[in-house]
């Protein structure tokens, strides 16, 4: 576990570590790999026309290539040495072997200094007509930093499609820490292409605060406002009100004008929308950053929420040790525990009165490629996400005191032969009380 994080003495600006300058700045962990999600498919075209001055955009906003250009330009660059960051692996490169001692090959191994986090879904007021919205996020705790679309004119000139731009962020560094901007997924294009296209993105190191523009029965005009985050010495995170960005709000001047912000010290991590032949409503969905220590450890929890986050890479089929705090292979104590399961993640609650256990649905995930895991419990519910996907979830009630040391790849039911150690590498470990 990495301590440290609490003797942090001032506020840090979100650092964007897009080019080599910029991570050069984070304590010498600017070779940490970079994990982006790629853009899905429908990405937006750069080669389309610019839009028609009249009917859309400000003559110096951004174009999408140039929108496109400063997503690819976030991705930090990596220096040829190691990261600081250690990690569990267990394939026959490493120096550890089958003979060494288990207490050795359990020992917990040295985590992220701290994880960023969104809670809630709190959408702002709906701007256009009364359609049914369906929700339109960001997939984990990724974050909304730019946007692209089209315009079209049935008979108005209206936002005719809108596609969301996301950002990942990651806690470096110790002593103090500091945030780390990544690229994210790039969501699917909602409502019809129209004539022509828009796009902008938020300044770097900044995230979107909240959306204006003009509606009536439809959506007219839409653009988005941005911030930095601030990180304090005690993990909280803020935005900094006080540097607004106000990007392009492209479309026509019919409906009157809206400017919603977020609450206070919250940022945006998706959309509600109605969309078909043109967007008929939209409205920002909203939610709290904070950045948990990553202190390895649930004991004392209690009923209360937490966080767990790693990436697993493996090809084992059966039950497969990945990390628990767990004493025996039996129901009668308190513990969590996660393993796979022919492949998919089964993750388990217990203290010896409510037992819950969730088996993740969709693809398996033994491929022997990457998958970014995300288990949390927020307000008694346990969620499972896989690579942003939510995968389960289930009620959980288990109170935890004081628990059994953390355990990576290895678990309490290996000696009984139900489950093997893992074979094949756990690294960006987080485990944090929220």
């Amino acid at each position: 576990m990495v301590g440290g994080a609490l003797g942090r003495s001032r506020v840090l600006t979100l650092v964007a570590a897009m080019g080599v300058s910029g991570c050069e700045g984070l304590l010498g962990l600017n070779d940490l790999t970079a994990r982006p999600v790629g853009p899905s498919d429908g990405g937006h075209d750069a080669t389309k026309p610019a839009p028609d001055a009249a009917e859309a955009s400000p003559s110096d906003s951004p174009d999408a290539a140039e929108a496109e250009a400063q997503v690819e330009a976030q991705a930090p660059a990596l220096a040829d040495e190691q990261p600081d960051t250690e990690t569990y692996d267990g394939s026959a490169e490493q120096p550890d072997t089958a003979g060494e001692d288990v207490a050795e090959a359990q020992a917990p191994i040295p985590e992220l200094p701290a994880v960023f986090v969104l809670t809630g879904s709190m959408p702002t007021a709906t701007r256009g007509g009364p359609q049914t919205p369906m929700a339109d996020l960001c997939p984990g705790n990724q974050v909304v930093v730019g946007y692209s679309g089209t315009l079209g004119n049935p008979g108005i000139v209206v936002v005719s499609s809108l596609q969301l731009v996301c950002g990942a962020i990651d806690v470096v560094g110790s002593g103090p820490s500091m945030f780390r901007m990544l690229p994210g997924a790039t969501l699917a294009e909602q409502g019809a292409p129209g004539d022509s296209p828009f796009a902008a993105m938020c300044p770097m190191g900044q995230v979107a605060v909240g959306i204006h523009g003009q509606s009536g029965i439809a959506v007219d005009q839409l653009g988005f406002d941005c911030a930095p985050l601030t990180l304090a010495p005690d993990g909280t995170v803020g935005v900094d009100a006080s540097t607004i960005t106000s990007l392009p709000a492209y479309g026509g001047a019919g409906g009157g004008p809206f400017d919603d912000t977020c609450p206070s010290g919250e940022i945006v991590r998706g959309v509600d929308i109605a969309a078909g032949s043109f967007l008929y409503s939209v409205s920002a969905v909203c939610a709290a950053p904070s950045a948990p220590t990553c202190v390895g450890d649930l004991s004392g929890v209690s009923t209360g929420s937490f966080h767990i986050s790693f990436t697993v890479k493996s090809t084992q089929a059966g039950l497969v040790a990945l990390l628990s705090q767990r004493e025996a292979c039996t129901l009668g104590s308190s513990f969590w525990d996660i393993r796979l399961s022919s492949g998919a993640l089964m993750v388990e609650t217990n203290d010896s009165q409510a037992y819950t256990s969730v088996t993740a649905s969709g693809p398996a995930i033994n491929d022997g490629l990457p998958h970014d895991v995300v288990v949390e419990r927020l307000a008694g519910n346990l969620v499972v996400l896989v690579d942003g996907l939510q995968v389960g979830s289930k009620a959980s009630a288990a109170n935890f005191g004081h628990l059994p040391p953390l355990v990576v790849g290895a678990d309490a039911c290996d000696a009984n032969g139900s489950t093997t150690a893992l074979v094949g590498s756990l690294t960006n470990l987080c485990v944090a009380p929220q």
